[in-house]
């Protein structure tokens, strides 16, 4: 039976797309476009947050219907019900906003005159995404040709964006992100920091060690990060009194790294906390190896570890877009023995930090979200 299964489910999917574009059409024949409606979709996201909340947060003040859709691993039924419900928004939206990879908005031809957004969720350019990666070459994909915009954190990283989402250049806009207005915002900073202290009350007046590495594998399904890269013992051995190290791994990683009891009183998993950003606002030392986090926490001005075991490998099957050494303004550890060592004896280089944000963040100032409403969708 689950043979059968495997060997007809190519046949189911690409019936149901048939079906999925034949109603969409069907939509937009029927149903007008509403000029002052917006759409904000996730495929990935069960809660509105990073980029679409900011921007929810600002378009709020004017004058828009705004549907907000969002799904996360739903039940077979109600991910069809969804598919049918967001088709008919896709077509009846001025404005589609989405932050991610999203299979379904790609088979779709946008309706003349409609904006279709990507708010790419990772800042700058770091390893190699879309049609930039070495191990994903397919030139007849119509996965992110539709966009009719995209956004990035800085003027020098346009053509890097162009070439992963296959769209020209005139469609990217350095306009910044918006999700990293928080960081200059003191206010929120401190009330973010207070929540975090009275949800997690371990971490205050801890010095705090967050551990963020992002997933290996090709995709959602084959996500992971090897255990055998971390040694938690020897982490848990090495932390001093006043140390607190905290587990965050990537959305995608189903499997958590297991801690032993007698470590919980130092180590804790947060990966479930939905908004990594939140959590380097209460970060001394971050360590992690080819996440995007790296853009964000330069804003802050503090220490880092990049913890690259498997740097030659990753950089020949996924590759990066500039030389590695560039992203570095950090320590960089190879080993677990190196990683120990350097935990406690981190140096911050402000050179390398300001070199590395003007390429990178030029167009990140506390303003980007304001930017982006009024470049994108007022004008």
């Amino acid at each position: 039976m689950k043979n059968l299964k495997t060997r007809f489910y190519p046949f189911l999917q690409k019936g149901k797309k048939i079906i999925l574009i034949l109603l969409y059409n069907l939509y937009v024949h029927i149903f007008k476009c509403h000029e002052k409606k917006v759409l904000i979709a996730s495929n990935t996201k069960n809660n509105l947050y990073g980029n679409l909340l900011y921007i929810y947060e600002e378009l709020k003040q004017y004058d828009y219907d705004i549907q907000i859709m969002l799904t996360d691993e739903k039940s077979f039924w109600k991910k069809i019900q969804y598919e049918f419900k967001i088709l008919y928004h896709v077509a009846t939206s001025k404005y589609i906003l989405i932050d991610d990879f999203f299979p379904l908005m790609y088979v779709l031809k946008i309706r003349k005159g409609t904006k279709f957004i990507q708010v790419w969720h990772a800042l700058g350019a770091y390893k190699k995404v879309g049609y930039s990666r070495k191990d994903i070459k397919n030139e007849n994909s119509l996965t992110h040709k539709n966009y009719t915009d995209a956004i990035v954190s800085s003027d020098s990283i346009i053509a890097n964006y162009a070439e992963a989402f296959g769209i020209n250049k005139e469609k990217i806009h350095a306009l910044g992100i918006p999700r990293t207005d928080l960081f200059f915002n003191e206010d929120i900073i401190n009330q973010k920091r207070e929540n975090i202290y009275e949800q997690y009350p371990i971490l205050k007046n801890k010095r705090v060690i967050l551990f963020a590495p992002t997933f290996r594998g090709s995709g959602r399904k084959s996500a992971h990060y090897p255990e055998s890269y971390i040694n938690l013992k020897n982490i848990y051995e090495n932390l001093k009194e006043n140390e607190i190290f905290i587990i965050k791994l990537h959305p995608f990683i189903k499997n958590a790294i297991s801690i032993d009891k007698g470590f919980k009183d130092k180590i804790i998993d947060l990966t479930s906390y939905y908004d990594i950003n939140d959590l380097l606002l209460v970060t001394d030392l971050l360590i992690t190896d080819y996440s995007s986090v790296i853009f964000e926490y330069s804003l802050m001005e503090k220490p880092a570890i990049f913890y690259v075991p498997d740097l030659e490998e990753y950089d020949q099957s996924r590759s990066f877009y500039y030389d590695y050494q560039e992203y570095m303004y950090g320590t960089i550890a190879k080993s677990q023995g190196e990683l120990i060592q350097n935990m406690q004896h981190v140096a911050i280089d402000s050179n390398k930090i300001e070199k590395f944000k003007e390429k990178f963040l030029n167009k990140c100032d506390g303003k980007a979200t304001k930017r982006f409403v009024e470049e994108l969708i007022l004008k």
